[in-house]
């Protein structure tokens, strides 16, 4: 799916959310990938606010170029006038900035320069930090403080990504893997687990309908009964057999939350 905006002439000055082909000022062409049933896909334009207050916004042109099946390609055409500045507007720019954040953060963090790391990893924190500190700000004017997508985020923000950062040993060992892989989530609009609060925003009604479906049935599974392990096991005593521990299917649902194991 391809996505094309024209705007006044020189109204254009960046482009948010999505991978931008060419650098033309008055019309931009964003690719934006395939489109999950259910589940929108937002990009932002950056454009200058006009001397004469931020509700002269400029008009714009907008098409959408997709293909069915790999044979059929269809355009849809738009024309609106741009909205002032919005509170959804804000959210999807918070998301966005978090994407080219963490963007950022990672190409630091590959340059050839391991022996100052931690101080990479460091500069990587404070900017998420900061970024965080935007969505509390307790100005009037902030649109993020009560949504809930936003906030979320900003937990995820301060937690897991923040966590990735931290030492050395945690970005070596899994952030450099983790990172990506939220990053990707956001990027697309797309849920990619069920741990990360904000990303469980992603997905659409059909997808969490299917979800939760799928989870109560993996959580009605019987826990496997635990088996007995031969003397010539390792670590096993000689004689009778011990019970190894086994967390069966009831140990971890779907949805990344612990489940007691039940007694054998």
């Amino acid at each position: 799916v391809a996505v094309e905006v024209e705007a006044e002439k020189g109204s254009i000055i960046g482009l948010l959310g999505a991978k931008q082909a060419g650098s033309n000022p008055d019309c931009v062409r964003a690719r934006i990938g395939t489109l999950q049933y259910g589940q929108s896909r937002s990009v932002v334009l950056c454009m200058p606010r006009p001397a004469s207050g931020i509700h002269a916004v400029p008009d714009i042109c907008a098409s959408v170029t997709y293909m069915l099946g790999g044979k059929a390609v269809k355009k849809t055409p738009l024309a609106k006038k741009a909205d002032p500045i919005s509170a959804v507007v804000e959210v999807e720019h918070f998301r966005c900035k978090f994407v080219d954040t963490i963007e950022r953060c990672m190409a630091s963090a590959k340059a050839p320069v391991h022996s100052k790391l931690e101080e990479v990893l460091e500069a990587a924190m404070t900017r998420l930090h900061a970024l965080a500190a935007e969505a509390e700000d307790n100005n009037e004017a902030n649109k993020l403080k009560e949504d809930p997508f936003a906030k979320d985020l900003v937990e995820d923000i301060k937690g897991q990504s923040s966590e990735a950062f931290s030492t050395r040993q945690y970005y070596l060992r899994w952030g450099h893997h983790y990172m990506p892989s939220i990053q990707f989530a956001h990027r697309v609009q797309q849920c990619n687990n069920f741990k990360d609060a904000s990303v469980q925003h992603f997905g659409g009604d059909l997808f969490r309908a299917i979800r939760d479906h799928a989870d109560d049935i993996f959580n009605d599974l019987p826990a496997p009964a635990p088996q007995p392990r031969g003397s010539s096991d390792s670590g096993g005593s000689s004689g009778g057999g011990s019970w190894g521990g086994y967390a069966g299917a009831r140990g971890y649902g779907s949805g990344g939350h612990f489940l007691p194991r039940p007694a054998p």
